[in-house]
Parts: C-alpha cells; structure tokens; sequence
C-alpha cells in the first residue's frame, strides 16, 4: 500500500515515516493554496526526506492569472528541483509548464477543480 501525507516541519516529516509513508508532500508558500516553505525550507525537508526514503512531492495546486504564474516559475527556477521526486500541480497552465520544461520530474495531476 501507497501512503502519502504532508509535512510542514522536521517533526510532521518524522511523524509519516514512523507512519509508514511512502511519499511527503511539500508545499511551497508561493505555489500551493496552504503553502508555508519558503525555498530555504522546502530544500532542506526536501534533502531530510530522501534520507528517511521518503519520496519529496513539490505541490503546485494554485490556480493561476498570468502574473501568478510567472511568480510561480520564478521560484521553480531558484528551487533545486533535483531535490524532488515529482511535481504535483493542479492548473492546465502548470500541467503544460510542467510537461515542457520538466521533463525530468513525474507528475501528477491533481484533478479536483474537474479538469476533462
């Protein structure tokens, strides 16, 4: 069995490994709705997880107008994104970003908003 979960902090990351996660999803102030990482942050819960085999998820579930999205890529340009597994995102625009210019990641495609 596949469990996911979030993590915030050292110790939330902690608490789904001793949970028997598999993945941990990160969310970076300026790309995800609940978001609190900055890029400092999620670089260091990033690197913590993959030394506890867990797999580091960057979410991207904003929804977003031009503007959004061009503030969006800068951070995706400043975040290691080598330090991540996959990137989940939520927007078409993100999706097709996501497609293009980061073939290197897996992603998934968070379809609540009823994306067809």
């Amino acid at each position: 069995m596949k469990l996911i979960t979030y993590a915030r902090n050292s110790e939330e990351l902690q608490a789904g490994r001793h949970a028997g996660a598999n993945e941990v999803i990160l969310s970076h102030l300026e790309l995800s709705r609940l978001g609190v990482l900055d890029d400092q942050a999620i670089e260091k819960l990033a690197s913590e997880a993959t030394r506890f085999d867990l797999r580091p998820i960057l979410e991207w579930d904003i929804l977003m107008r031009p503007e959004d999205f061009e503030r969006a890529v800068s951070v995706l340009r400043r975040v290691n994104l080598a330090l991540f597994a996959a990137i989940r995102v939520q927007d078409p625009g993100a999706l097709h970003f996501a497609l293009r210019e980061l073939p290197n990641l897996s992603i998934q495609l968070v379809l609540e908003t009823g994306n067809h």
